[in-house]
């Protein structure tokens, strides 16, 4: 039997309120072109829900982030500096992510309590915390008790005044007012100073970890309702980035007919952003899928962005039947086994990348992570080129075997014509000192391009011209858009 709309807006105020207190730059390439050191980029998203309270949690998701094997990985949920640093200054983690960025989540912005909120009102609110289980003075932490309904139309009244910023003001005041001052204090706070609007102590952050140098980051906020959230963009081996940690409207989560009572930044209003800034791959929490606030996935679709993930992500029921962080919200079902965390890619990208794959899958957090695989991987030149600068020294006029081999995200390719690959000679300048080596192999016969399914790789014969004493730049590019180049001395 269905709730009445203001029966469901009374329970969800204790819900939204006291819950939520628990709660040097580098080109980019074509686009469509894989990342560029002739390699694929691994990338991956993962919501910890790392919650600072919640301190039995650290080891096992610092393990959970320790056993990954990526080059760049989105964490969404670290809510705390110090949950951030327990993960990057983990040995594992180090030596696997040596790159790091950290983005909290808030501020939201200035708040503060307009005079015409009555302050036994706000009295009353704080006294319902401490009765409902809630110390005042750390509200990074869950209520324990049953909350008065009072405290609930209290809420209510509060949110039908738009007085938001008005709670988030009171709540950032009890997190920071001196242990020897009286919780109620926070009321004079919030009314004649104002504060930053940390909902959370600065919300849920954004950990960024990378085994490539981050380059050119840009944190954008958005206010949001009782709690901050963000988009960290940055690209990483020419790669153009965007990890998300959006918000969800809880007042839709209790019945669609109130999601208008959700105020700041929504999923959707936070898409045309994103869209504008023309990235390659988007990684992170959406808190929008098919079926679970769509609005904000199927604009970022018929924006031209393509999903790799699909199937629920937050609390699926084939594993996480009856984790902790998945129960006990009798009031928002349907934000369980729901999908509300994808890995997108530019329309161009799409085909070079693979269906994404899950981590975390053990309850470890309420979200499992996603994994997925974009562009390919040229293993090449191999011998007798060498590589890495190398002065290949050979006799100009000989016929010199360019052996490599090519894996995609769906496994080794073996198809000359499914290659697509350009050989283009470009005369250099021969640099003093460089290290020189000869070159052991030349073959005779016509240049061509083979397949050798013996050796497992493909056989580029390349023609050197006849000009004794000069340089030259060999580079082969694929379909993906790789490039792959060996420096040749000839004599």
């Amino acid at each position: 039997m269905r709730r009445p709309a203001l029966a469901t807006a009374v329970l969800a105020a204790c819900t939204l309120l006291v819950a939520a207190l628990a709660g040097p730059a580098a080109a980019s390439p074509a686009p469509g072109s894989a990342p560029t050191g002739g390699s694929a980029l691994r990338v991956g998203t993962w919501d910890t829900a790392l919650r600072p309270w919640m301190t039995d949690r650290v080891p096992v998701v610092v393990d959970e982030v320790a056993g990954t094997d990526l080059d760049v990985l989105a964490l969404q949920g670290v809510w705390s500096a110090d949950g951030a640093a327990a993960i990057t200054a983990d040995p594992r983690v180090a030596a696997r992510y040596p790159y790091s960025y950290y983005a909290p989540a808030g501020p939201t912005g200035f708040a503060f309590c307009s005079l015409d909120v009555p302050r036994s009102e706000l009295e009353d609110f704080i006294t319902g915390l401490i009765l409902s289980g809630t110390d005042p003075r750390q509200a990074l932490q869950p209520a324990t008790g049953a909350v008065d309904p009072f405290i609930s139309l209290l809420a209510l009244g509060l949110v039908f005044r738009n007085q938001q910023p008005c709670v988030a003001a009171v709540l950032t005041a009890l997190q920071t007012i001196p242990d020897d001052r009286s919780p109620y204090d926070a009321i004079d706070v919030a009314y004649y100073q104002g504060t930053q609007a940390l909902a959370h102590g600065g919300s849920p952050g954004l950990l960024l970890l990378s085994a490539r140098p981050i380059e050119d980051v840009e944190t954008v906020h958005h206010d949001s309702y009782l709690e901050g959230s963000a988009t960290v963009y940055a690209t990483v081996a020419g790669t153009r980035l965007a990890a998300v940690g959006w918000p969800f409207n809880r007042w839709e989560d209790v019945d669609p007919s109130l999601a208008y009572l959700e105020t700041g930044a929504r999923q959707e209003s936070l898409v045309p952003g994103l869209l504008a800034a023309d990235v390659d791959i988007v990684l992170g929490r959406l808190n929008s899928g098919p079926g679970y606030q769509p609005a904000a996935y199927d604009a970022l679709l018929a924006g031209g962005l393509v999903p790799l993930a699909d199937g629920a992500t937050r609390c699926p029921a084939a594993t996480h039947a009856g984790y902790r962080l998945c129960v006990g919200d009798a009031l928002l079902p349907q934000r369980d086994d729901v999908a509300t965390d994808n890995v997108l890619v530019s329309p161009a990208l799409a085909p070079l990348c693979a269906e994404a794959t899950r981590f975390a899958t053990d309850p470890v957090s309420d979200r499992v992570g996603l994994a997925a695989t974009c562009g390919w991987s040229v293993d090449g030149f191999r011998s007798p080129v060498d590589m890495g600068g190398v002065l290949n020294r050979v006799k100009g006029g000989s016929s010199v075997p360019l052996k490599f081999a090519v894996e995609t995200p769906s496994g080794p390719l073996t198809d000359v014509a499914a290659l697509g690959a350009t050989l283009t000679t470009t005369r250099v300048t021969c640099t003093s000192g460089a290290p020189t080596d000869d070159l052991e192999q030349t073959v005779t016969g016509r240049t061509a391009l083979t397949y050798d399914p013996v050796e497992k790789q493909f056989v580029q014969v390349w023609a050197t011209p006849k000009a004794p004493g000069t340089c030259h730049r060999v580079s082969l590019r694929t379909a993906d858009g790789t490039v792959t180049s060996a420096l040749f001395l000839l004599r």
